[in-house]
């Protein structure tokens, strides 16, 4: 026997050694597995096999969310070392995503959703993402087929889901109304980008930059003439769009420039007008012109050096919106401690509201 294979054959049986539960699945195949990166992943898992749990007395557990075939390639995924997010494929996802959420492993339902958003769109993967409660695969789908959804898909999404076809006729009313910028917005429309308008009187609540309107909370519903704005800085609040004769909001429509200025040390370089150079992950990208800095979206605002989306110096946490917020940005995730302060974002001067 080779060396290798002996090696092979010595691995192979030093992971078996630590396997102390089987698993059982709907068509009658078991697995052995070892419980400690199910427990260390899954709360589902450890609740379990908790000490007093029928699962953890008899060292079984039925499986009826996947065959065995699917839930080896989950299982795998989970042991020390073995994750990273090309082993998401196309062919798998679907089967990931549904074990990922029935156990609640956030890390790889997060990267399933990622996949999920470099697929193309289409009515199952809209009615899918509703299904399963992927936020951002479900706006996505929405945006993209309100582009170029046909009648026939259009009867299918009415269908399937009275609430996705909502979404997609709301997606299809912003893109109408995103050639109409700089207009008072007079009416409670979702899903519209806004900032501050001319009968504005609520101080610094917009943090100066844009929002979305977005659905009020039942517990906050207002009269008519009034519309719900979460603001980039997370701040949502009820605007006038009518109530009293008053008008708070004004429509931005399409955003494919911004300014940055203000950042320091080995950043000041980043300083400047940035224009939409593309898209990445179904947001615009942002280039700074004549040269290589780019802001970009993956999991928050981030703004970077060069043309690649695997660093920044600056981001701007805990924010979705559609286009890069406005306002002072963080080095959050930034460890080096040269490129302060961070910079603020701002529209260009013809497009900037005068306060």
């Amino acid at each position: 026997m080779s060396k290798r294979k002996h090696d092979e054959d010595s691995t192979q049986n030093d992971e078996d050694s630590w396997d102390d539960v089987v698993l059982e699945f709907a068509s009658g195949d078991f697995m052995p597995a070892c419980s400690v990166p199910l427990r260390m992943c899954s709360p589902v898992f450890n609740s379990m096999l908790s000490s007093g749990m029928r699962e953890a007395q008899q060292k079984t557990i039925q499986v009826e969310v996947a065959t065995r075939e699917e839930f080896d390639v989950f299982y795998n995924l989970l042991k020390p070392g073995a994750f990273s997010t090309d082993k998401v494929t196309q062919e798998n996802v679907d089967a990931l995503l549904t074990i990922s959420l029935y156990y609640q492993v956030g890390f790889l339902r997060d990267a399933c959703e990622t996949r999920l958003l470099s697929l193309p769109a289409t009515v199952d993967r809209l009615l899918h993402a509703e299904r399963m409660g992927l936020k951002r695969q479900f706006s996505r789908c929405a945006r993209e087929l309100a582009q170029s959804c046909s009648e026939e898909e259009l009867k299918q999404i009415q269908a399937g889901s009275v609430d996705a076809l909502m979404a997609v006729a709301t997606a299809m009313r912003s893109l109408l109304q995103e050639d109409e910028p700089n207009r008072i917005l007079k009416a409670a429309t979702l899903d519209l980008r806004v900032r501050r308008g001319p009968d504005w009187k609520w101080q610094n609540q917009d943090g100066g930059g844009l929002g979305m309107t977005a659905v009020s909370d039942s517990e906050r519903d207002r009269s008519p003439g009034w519309v719900a704005v979460e603001w980039d800085h997370s701040y949502t609040g009820h605007y006038r769009v009518g109530a009293d004769g008053k008008y708070d909001l004004m429509v931005v429509g399409r955003v494919d420039a911004v300014v940055v200025e203000g950042a320091g040390g080995v950043a000041a370089p980043l300083n400047g007008l940035y224009r939409q150079n593309g898209t990445f992950f179904d947001k615009p990208k942002f280039k700074l012109e004549g040269a290589a800095a780019i802001i970009y979206f993956l999991g928050c605002w981030k703004l970077n050096h060069e043309d690649v989306t695997t660093g920044w110096y600056y981001c701007y946490p805990d924010c979705e919106a559609p286009t890069p917020p406005l306002g002072r940005w963080s080095t959050e995730g930034y460890t080096h401690g040269d490129a302060d302060p961070a910079p603020i974002l701002r529209l260009p001067d013809d497009e900037r509201d005068p306060r």
